[in-house]
């Protein structure tokens, strides 16, 4: 027999409110199952055993890997909670207080958007039916202590639910009715534990047992409940089968150690168990303070986890008041065993059963045990370097509704280590490139030369290869013709928050490897765009109630909306109610009330911009007003500019207004796309509107009567493409910081090209190319990255320098998002 599985999944929490991660120990590397050795001979061996608590003390000590992810819950109501739930191999779903879930598959390194929970589960129990035809399932949810319900018309229960996981990334959640005996008046009036449950009959039915009441069958695919007896099963906890040995296997009721029955034909009578092992001896003065937990491993191979508590107490004679503190120690003991048909006489169990394969006896030989102590301390993860060391590019494989996470090295990537020299022409851009590369002269254009041009701009420019994804996003779909879709919105650094059509998001700090849950948007956006505010004082100051760091979301073209009503809602409302669009959210950081002392995400409707009320701008349905330039003006104003109407700021303190936005002017920025500020040089940096390329404009004070100039740029990079090489979508810009910048271009190209050109490489009709530039903007005669400009505002000539440049080709892969 063998593992059917490598990895042993393990959540740890720590003194952090609903906060949970996530370690996975490689039982192979560790040895948990060895070639068993014979027992010893009658009679050997005449020293006394081993104490209890001596053979826990011997124990080999378990050190707990690295956390793979770091699952954080937003808090609600004055609660965090976290809970899980496991479904096959390491894929596991994870929900919070709230019901809002996400599906995480430790193996591939998948983040699945699910729908959330109909209704809020207290403390929720967990049975995952696999369908071995599809490779799909379904996962049935049920509180552990159910409440008595009132007679209903209402055929369904809250507390029953099951999520139902279709091919290839369906989900949808639906409520199930309750067991018969809570709408029965006989148990009405206390309420009752589920204490045993599992699958049987082929993962057709699921049974669970209840104290003092007895058991009951739910049929997976009619959902109808039928009682089985008024008996319960012997085991407490969790059940399973394990088809080699045609047993099931869990917990018993009274002893919680390991035991086997066969409940292949339950009927009348209560099963009977076959075997019951003892796998470790507690140790002295140690109380479990928790129930066990048995994890079956494939081919009759358990680890069963045992949750200890200690009393220590230590003495400090350095002070004559002090008697001494007393602490609880807490520990856990992780014993793997392994049930086969009886080969030694003396470790058989004494009962016999079918099994369903006529009378069999079975042995449990015990493996190893490892012992893990915790000292109630969190464990902090952090990093040291640069202040931003990785590139991150969000990408995409062709496939609706799936998107991956890379991070590429800047230090090695796009930026020299040494200081270019000032260009000759002084024109304010020259080339921080290798030599070779910068002086290479181009061939002069002839048939032959044009010929090979394509081939040769692709040797000449380094070519990258996308490293191995971070994780993947992937969105399931509420029903087959639900189209899929994942947007994402990036924070600061290494942060970002993806959202699926449906609006269900989630949290991403890659820095921290942490994932949490985060309120839905009110409205999936068809074309967002957004923009983020950060204030980080106010988010690390639980002790202010103020606003935190914002992120809004908005779409880029936005519909008319007649006033009193949203895009989704033509309801008219009360002429005093303020005015709310569901085209424009925000996500802001702060706490759920001022008696909270923790902080969270909270996605709420701002008034919209004025403009949208006015059907004037939608008079002609081949202009339509699109959102063209976007910038943070300041820790609490943004501003929007909107070609063919103006632009607008927002002070986010006035968010509560319904003046919130104010008209700045009828023109609009000379910028395409979002802006960024760089405080050193302070001036804004994006994309000029006509020619798309960098260039720099003051924005510190903007008025009615004066649209913003240029101040800087537009500065080109120096790039030779190929005429083939068109661009399909507008350029990128990240802020790297001290006036340094990455360029994303994206192209496609529409001519083949023979491999004897590029060697490893061919073009084909179907190539997606992306350009990323690393380029520096300084005080010209000034190579400083630490320089500010002038602290008066005054002009200060700017040059831009480039350094390197890099391109990756694809016929399937396309980078979406560069942050």
């Amino acid at each position: 027999m063998s593992l059917s599985r490598r990895f042993l999944n393990l959540i740890v929490g720590d003194l952090i409110p609903g906060t949970r991660s996530l370690c996975r120990i490689d039982m192979m590397r560790q040895q948990f199952f060895r070639a068993p050795s014979p027992p010893p001979p009658a009679g050997a061996g005449g020293g006394s055993e081993t104490p209890p608590e001596a053979a826990s003390l011997m124990m080999e000590q378990l050190q707990l890997p690295n956390p793979i992810l770091r699952f954080e819950a937003q808090a609600a109501h004055h609660m965090w909670s976290i809970n899980w739930f496991p479904l096959v191999d390491g894929k596991v779903l994870w929900a919070d207080q709230s019901g809002r879930t996400f599906l995480f598959d430790a193996n591939t390194r998948d983040f699945v958007t699910v729908p959330n929970f109909q209704s809020r589960k207290w403390d929720p129990i967990s049975l995952f039916v696999p369908n071995a035809v599809n490779g799909d399932g379904s996962l049935f949810l049920m509180e552990r202590v159910p409440s008595p319900e009132p007679l209903s018309r209402t055929q369904t229960s809250k507390q029953f639910e099951t999520i139902v996981f279709g091919m290839p990334t369906t989900a949808k959640s639906q409520l199930l009715p309750p067991p018969p005996y809570l709408r029965d008046n006989n148990y009405k009036h206390r309420c009752h534990k589920i204490t045993a449950y599992g699958v049987v009959d082929g993962g057709s039915q699921i049974f669970i047992s209840v104290e003092d009441v007895g058991t009951y069958c739910l049929d997976t695919v009619s959902h109808t409940w039928s009682q089985v007896g008024k008996w319960t099963v012997p085991f407490h906890g969790k059940v399973e089968y394990v088809p080699e040995l045609k047993l099931w296997f869990g917990l018993s009721a009274d002893s919680q150690r390991l035991a086997a029955a066969d409940l292949s034909s339950m009927d009348s009578q209560a099963p009977q168990l076959v075997g019951d092992w003892k796998d470790l001896e507690r140790p002295l003065e140690c109380e479990e303070f928790k129930e066990s937990q048995l994890v079956n491993l494939g081919s009759g191979r358990f680890c069963i986890a045992r949750f200890f508590k200690t009393m220590q107490t230590s003495d400090d004679f350095g002070d004559e008041d002090d008697f001494g503190d007393e602490d609880w120690q807490s520990f856990v003991i992780l014993t793997n065993v392994e049930v086969t048909h009886c080969v030694h006489d003396g470790n058989c169990s004494g009962d016999a059963g079918s099994g369903g394969n006529g009378q069999v006896k079975l042995e449990m030989n015990k493996h190893k045990s490892l012992r893990h102590m915790s000292d109630g301390t969190v464990s902090m993860y952090s990093t040291m370097g640069l202040s931003r060391r990785f590139l991150n590019l969000i990408v995409g494989n062709g496939v609706s509704g799936v998107k991956s996470l890379c991070s590429i090295d800047l230090t090695e990537s796009l930026f020299n280590l040494t200081a270019p020299t000032e260009p000759p022409n002084g024109n304010g851009s020259q080339s921080g490139g290798p030599p070779d590369y910068a002086n290479r002269q181009t061939p002069a254009a002839d048939t032959g030369n044009e010929k090979n041009k394509h081939a040769q701009v692709v040797r000449m420019m380094e070519q990258f290869q996308l490293p191995g994804p971070s994780f993947n996003f992937k969105a399931s779909a509420s029903s087959q013709k639900d189209q899929s879709k994942i947007d994402c919105f990036p924070l600061a650094g290494r942060k970002v928050i993806c959202s699926d059509q449906l609006g269900r998001a989630i949290y991403f700090d890659m820095e921290k490897g942490h994932a949490g849950t985060m309120p839905n948007l009110h409205n999936p956006k068809s074309m967002p765009l957004s923009l983020y505010v950060p204030n980080a004082d106010a988010d690390d100051d639980f002790g202010y109630h103020c606003l935190g760091s914002s992120l809004f979301v908005m779409e880029r073209f936005p519909k008319f909306e007649a006033i009193g009503c949203t895009s989704q809602q033509q309801e008219y409302r009360h002429p005093h109610q303020k005015q709310r669009t569901d085209q424009f959210e925000y996500f802001v950081y702060r706490k759920p009330n001022s008696r909270n002392f923790f902080k969270a995400w909270h996605c709420q409707l701002p008034p919209p911009p004025p403009f949208v009320h006015e059907p004037k701008y939608w008079g002609d349905s081949r202009c339509r007003p699109e959102i063209i330039s976007y910038a943070v003006l300041g820790p609490n104003d943004i501003c929007i500019s909107v070609n063919g109407v103006g632009t607008y700021s927002l002070h986010i303190e006035n968010l509560g207004m319904s003046q919130a936005w104010k008209e700045v002017g009828k023109w609009t920025l000379p910028f395409r796309g979002r802006v960024e500020y760089v405080p050193e040089l302070k001036l804004w940096f994006g994309f000029s509107g006509e020619s798309q390329c960098l260039a720099a404009a003051d924005l510190s004070s903007l008025e009615l009567d004066s649209h913003p100039q240029l101040l800087g740029g537009p500065w080109k990079e120096e790039l030779d493409l190929p005429e083939e090489w068109k661009e399909c979508k507008d350029p990128q810009l990240v802020n790297l910081g001290s006036g340094k910048f990455c360029i994303a271009r994206f192209f496609h190209h529409h001519k083949n090209l023979d491999v004897e050109e590029l060697g490893d490489e061919k073009l084909t009709d179907q190539n997606f190319v992306t350009v990323l530039t690393g380029v520096e903007v300084a005080p010209r005669g000034v190579h400083d990255a630490n320089v500010n400009a002038n602290s008066s505002n005054e002009v200060t000539e700017l040059q831009m320098i480039t350094h390197k440049s890099r391109c990756h080709i694809s016929s399937g892969t396309t980078i979406d998002v560069v942050f």
